[in-house]
Formats: structure tokens, C-alpha cells, sequence
């Protein structure tokens, strides 16, 4: 019966969207995400979490925890960050709401931005009193910048008010 329950929370949380072709849907979420046609970002330099941590709590108002897995982390430009929005496809991804929302495709991007250069200061944080998420990432000028993964909407960040944030 337990294994029952647990292949029937697998089966409903990977269903996919209504109306959609289930095959093709599952297909794009348990696609093999391809780097080869693009190489990682070039690295500028590398910082460590407590700086990371003074920069996104004044761009955010919020503790950046100190004491994360990661001590340090590796900045490039922004524009290394525009190539990649170019090549990934997480803004084409059908959007569902509370399946395939602001929150899940901050996740998508932030995995895939990682598989393409790992330890990248780019994470996802809670905005607009927690009604959407979008990513975030620290550039090799200490700019914070906002991502919309769903729009690949690109904007620098004086100051958010925020709730969450995930690196």
C-alpha cells in the first residue's frame, strides 16, 4: 500500500499541464539538458559569502545566511548571463499555474545555470510580498541583478523589499 502511495505522489506531482500532449510534456521535464553549444562562463573573479552576503542583504534587506554549504562563490558579467538567457529555453516552458509557475521556473533556471557553470552567486528570491518569485544574481561589478526566468527579463536591483532568497 506504501509503495502504492508513494508512485501515485510521483505519478500526480510529474503530471503534466492540462490540454498538453502528455508524452512531449514529460519529455520537457525529463529532458537531458544540453550544454554543448555553449561553454561556461568566463570567471572574473571569485568572492566569498560574507561580501556576498553584506551586498545582497543591502540590495534586498535581507540576512543572507553566513553560513551556507558554499564559501565562496564565482562572478562573471552580465552579459555572460544574457548569452546563456539566450541559449536556455526555460522562458518557453508552458506555464500552469501552481504546476509550472514564477516559483518553478526560477528553480529551472537556477538548476540550469548551474549545470552550465557551477558556483555562480545566482540564486532565486521571494518579492512583492511573496506573490513572485524571480531570480537573482550578483555580477563581477557587485551589481544585483533580477531575472524573470518566464520572460528572461533582465534589470539591475537597488533595493527589493523581499521575504525568502535561495543560493
Amino acid at each position: 500500500m506504501k509503495k502504492l502511495i508513494v508512485s501515485l505522489i510521483l505519478l500526480i506531482t510529474t503530471l503534466p499541464c492540462y490540454g498538453t500532449d502528455f508524452c512531449e510534456t514529460v519529455e520537457v521535464i525529463q529532458e537531458n539538458y544540453c550544454l554543448k553549444n555553449i561553454t561556461p562562463a568566463k570567471i572574473d573573479r571569485l568572492i566569498y559569502v560574507n561580501e556576498l552576503s553584506d551586498i545582497i542583504e543591502d540590495a534586498t534587506g535581507l540576512l543572507f545566511s553566513k553560513k551556507p554549504i558554499d564559501r565562496v562563490y564565482k562572478l562573471t558579467t552580465i552579459e555572460e548571463i544574457k548569452r546563456f538567457l539566450e541559449y536556455d529555453d526555460t522562458d518557453k516552458l508552458l506555464y500552469v499555474i501552481d504546476w509550472r509557475d514564477c516559483d518553478d521556473f526560477a528553480k529551472i533556471l537556477m538548476v540550469r545555470v548551474s549545470l552550465w557553470t557551477i558556483g555562480l552567486a545566482f540564486g532565486y528570491i521571494s518579492i512583492d510580498n511573496g506573490s513572485h518569485v524571480i531570480n537573482i544574481f550578483v555580477d563581477s561589478n557587485l551589481q544585483v541583478w533580477g531575472i524573470d526566468a518566464q520572460k528572461d527579463v533582465v534589470y539591475e536591483i537597488d533595493f527589493i523589499n523581499s521575504e525568502n532568497i535561495v543560493f
